[in-house]
């Protein structure tokens, strides 16, 4: 009996050192995330927000995931969240998730952080060029990926910063990376969708915008890029702060 009880404790032993969990905890520093689903609520952290313009919910199967997405004219469409800093607390490590389809190269603001260009006044910007490449910076220091945006089509971009390096994802897949240290503007305007102009406005339809107080590794960015999938496997605590589902949100 003995024995037969040591060979099942050693079993288990070597089975815990060897299996790994099948999915990240995606829950882990998320501090925000709006479905955009009918609205602009934040069902993480409760951010009061301010959308502008006149932007167009749509429901069905124009949304990427869940029951609704957003439509960017490109003229006017934004949304303020006041001074919120996803990267408070932390070495100032940050990522940004989000699904967007564009209907063309354009310059283009996804989020900002930030009122103007001085570094008391900003933290970072996420945009993209008229020639649709892809960048995280400031003034001053800013990291042009030479990643083409693809058009006319639903596109996951994920970018993280973390030990003052940051890494560009464009469908769960790393693109580039670089030197990029955030500038000090913590109290300055969360944006997205425009800067600060106003101008560079979105003009396509947007989806799923997360934010994480540190940087997702690169297994993490891929399962949010899995689509649909990641119903099942990003449990969240909206702000009601009633347990639930990343899937039970969605349905």
């Amino acid at each position: 009996m003995k024995s037969q009880l040591l060979s099942v404790l050693t079993y288990l032993i070597f089975a815990a050192l060897i299996i790994k969990p099948s999915s990240a905890d995606l829950n882990s520093g998320l501090v925000a995330y709006w479905p955009l689903d009918g609205n602009a609520e934040d069902v993480v952290g409760g951010i009061e927000v301010e959308v502008l313009g006149d932007p167009k919910w749509l429901s069905g199967a124009d949304a990427r995931i869940g029951k609704g997405t957003l439509l960017c004219d490109g003229l006017d469409d934004q949304i303020l969240a006041g001074d919120f800093n996803p990267s408070e607390g932390t070495d100032n490590e940050l990522t940004i998730s989000l699904w967007v389809t564009l209907n063309g190269h354009k310059e283009t603001m996804f989020l900002k952080k930030g009122d103007d260009w001085s570094d008391n006044n900003m933290m970072w910007q996420f945009e993209m060029d008229d020639s649709g490449d892809l960048s995280i910076g400031r003034n001053g220091s800013a990291i042009w990926f030479g990643a083409i945006m693809p058009l006319e089509e639903w596109v996951h971009l994920a970018v993280t910063v973390g030990e003052n390096t940051a890494i560009l994802y464009l469908n769960g897949e790393p693109l580039g990376e670089g030197d990029f240290i955030m500038g000090t503007g913590t109290e300055s305007t969360l944006r997205i969708g425009a800067t600060q102009t106003p101008h560079r406005f979105i003009d396509g339809m947007l989806d799923e915008v997360l934010l994480y107080n540190r940087a997702l590794k690169p297994d993490e960015i891929a399962q949010l890029a899995d689509g649909p999938d990641v119903n099942t496997i990003l449990p969240v605590e909206p702000a009601a702060k009633l347990v639930t589902t990343w899937g039970a949100l969605r349905e």
